[in-house]
């Protein structure tokens, strides 16, 4: 699909990108491009960055036409705007990088209520924050259980254990197993979900059961609950063991932390790795998460005395494999992970 740019950057985001708020959280807006700028930002968003290739499709898991960054977070995943939803106050999208595809969350209901809750979250503590997420935010957000996670960390919680129910972790299906009394509602909440014309949401709705969605539990809460809204019936099908929920000052295996960091966990967390063993990484390696920079905790386990690398290192690194090769086994993920730490230089996947 052709990758069309406006000639110039759209009233409501120039106004968004002059005034840049910026909290501090690095999970939040962390880095606004000057006016100037705004097109050349889109560079690896809405075109390939050495062919000039178009990257946006009207098919689900790509960057859709009518998407426009505002902002990136201090992990250079985007924050964008739907240009197309100019009469519903321009609805905030928010995206990790690094996943294969993008998986859009909504997470503000408008881009003045999103730009006011940041001047609010720039002046909070640790209360003020949560008390402004609980009245302003989704409960079951994955982007906003983060930024809870991230503020609670930095205000000094020592065990840094995630406000989620470590089912969220649970991987599985959403089902809609009756459509209920409200047939075209439950068909505009999957268009737009699932980037389906609206002849193809008519049929797919047309045989329950169905299956909406394929992912972690969390991640599919929101559009269960859109659902629910709509009276339609939806079950959350199990599948596979549930994720570990990664926190500092926790023991896992080589295997599991792969697994968080894939699942998008993690990005929030300032943290070290520790070894059983001195080397390189090895298939089955017992590890051990620790705050950066706090070797005392990881040797007071009495086991975890040899420092493998920094947490960024060991995210960019299996983010990086997955976004070129998202099918990538633990094995040449830890292949990858070696040459890193012996080369200081990412392995090519593909």
């Amino acid at each position: 699909m052709e990758n069309v740019m406006p000639k110039t950057v759209p009233d409501a985001i120039l106004a968004f990108i002059t005034e840049a708020v910026i909290p501090g959280d690095l999970t939040l807006p962390f880095h606004y491009p000057q006016p100037e700028q705004w097109h050349a930002w889109h560079c690896g968003f809405r075109w390939h960055g050495v062919t000039g290739e178009s990257l946006v499709a009207d098919t689900a898991g790509m960057w859709q036409p009518g998407w426009y960054l505002i902002a990136l977070n201090g992990l250079d995943d985007p924050f964008f705007i739907d240009l197309n939803e100019a009469a519903d106050g321009y609805p905030v999208y928010y995206a990790a990088h690094g996943a294969g595809r993008w998986q859009a969350e909504r997470i503000a209901p408008g881009l003045h209520a999103f730009q006011s809750l940041l001047r609010q979250l720039c002046h909070a503590d640790e209360a003020a924050t949560l008390a402004l997420l609980d009245a302003h935010t989704e409960a079951d957000s994955p982007f906003w259980l983060e930024v809870r996670e991230a503020r609670q960390a930095g205000d000094g919680d020592d065990d840094n254990v995630p406000d989620v129910d470590p089912q969220d972790w649970q991987a599985g299906r959403l089902l809609i197993t009756d459509i209920g009394p409200q047939k075209l509602k439950v068909v505009q909440v999957l268009r737009k979900a699932l980037n389906l014309p609206l002849a193809d949401a008519l049929s797919f709705v047309a045989s329950p059961p169905i299956c909406v969605g394929e992912d972690f539990r969390l991640r599919l809460r929101p559009l269960e609950r859109e659902l629910q809204a709509t009276g339609a019936r939806v079950t959350f099908v199990p599948a596979g063991p549930v994720l570990e929920t990664l926190r500092l000052n926790m023991a896992l295996g080589i295997d599991a932390l792969i697994a968080c960091v894939k699942a998008g966990q993690g990005k929030s967390l300032y943290y070290d790795v520790y070894s059983t063993h001195d080397g390189a990484f090895q298939a089955g390696d017992a590890l051990y998460v620790v705050a950066s920079d706090d070797a005392e905790a990881a040797a007071a386990t009495g086991r975890y005395h040899h420092f493998a690398c920094m947490g960024e290192h060991f995210q960019s690194v299996v983010e990086l494999a997955i976004q070129q090769k998202p099918d990538a086994c633990d094995s040449e993920i830890i292949r990858a992970l070696n040459h890193y730490l012996e080369y200081d230089d990412f392995l090519d996947m593909e």
